[in-house]
């Protein structure tokens, strides 16, 4: 394995923009003030370039919640984009993670789109969920599609489990 050193400062990490250098005022800021069961953490990157956009903001959401339920697993192989571009032996990035299985994840965005599907005429669909419809999208594009159907019970778990813990009203 090959590590490639980059200046933090290069990539805009500088004093208080630096999470190295975050104090317990600074790591405040990183709960998500929208959760309010503050189980998400907000990591802001640098911008490269002035144009802001209200849509997509310069942050990564990593959502916790204890009220989750983490099955099936499996263990993946993941690579960074960046690999694809890189001269060998620099691009050999490869980790293995445990990951949510693909079709525990097909039947988590089929019930989220049922759910705004059936939203009242009066309630507006919240904000930044686009990313759902395209992730069924592409998941109804994938093996993930013939996965999830032959595991129908998968289905009627995630409903359940929906059902106890995301109450939509």
């Amino acid at each position: 394995m090959i590590f490639v050193y980059v200046e933090r400062a290069y990539l805009g990490f500088k004093d208080d923009k630096d999470p190295a250098n975050v104090g317990t005022k600074q790591a405040k800021k990183l709960i998500d003030e929208d959760d309010n069961d503050d189980q998400t953490i907000l990591f802001t990157y640098p911008k490269l370039t002035a144009k802001a956009s209200d849509y997509i903001r310069p942050v990564v959401k990593i959502e916790f919640g204890a009220r989750s339920d983490h099955w099936p697993v499996s263990m993946q192989k993941i690579s960074p984009y960046v690999a694809e571009i890189l001269p060998a032996p620099l691009n050999q990035m490869d980790a293995e993670i445990k990951v949510l299985n693909i079709e525990r994840t097909f039947w988590e965005k089929a019930t989220i789109l049922h759910k705004y599907a059936h939203y009242p005429e009066s309630k507006t669909i919240p904000e930044r969920q686009s990313r759902h419809f395209f992730d069924f999208y592409c998941l109804l594009n994938s093996d993930g599609k013939a996965k999830a159907l032959a595991n129908i019970d998968l289905f009627e778990k995630v409903a359940v489990h929906k059902n106890i813990y995301f109450k939509a009203a």
